[in-house]
């Protein structure tokens, strides 16, 4: 998914937080569900990726 304004940025990278909150809140527990934590560190990777592009893109073009 290609970030194109600063609003999705902001979404997203409110996103990747929420995620390290959950990863961080699950690994406090005894039962950890690992298919969840696969899924949610895809997902942080992916939104990571996009963020850095778009911070990429933007400064590229600034300069």
């Amino acid at each position: 998914m290609a970030i194109e304004t600063t609003q999705e940025y902001q979404i997203q990278e409110t996103r990747l937080q929420e995620i390290k909150n959950t990863l961080e809140e699950m690994t406090k527990k005894e039962d950890i569900d690992l298919s969840k934590v696969v899924a949610l560190r895809e997902e942080a990777r992916t939104l990571a990726k996009d963020l850095k592009t778009y911070l990429k893109i933007t400064f590229d073009t600034k300069s």
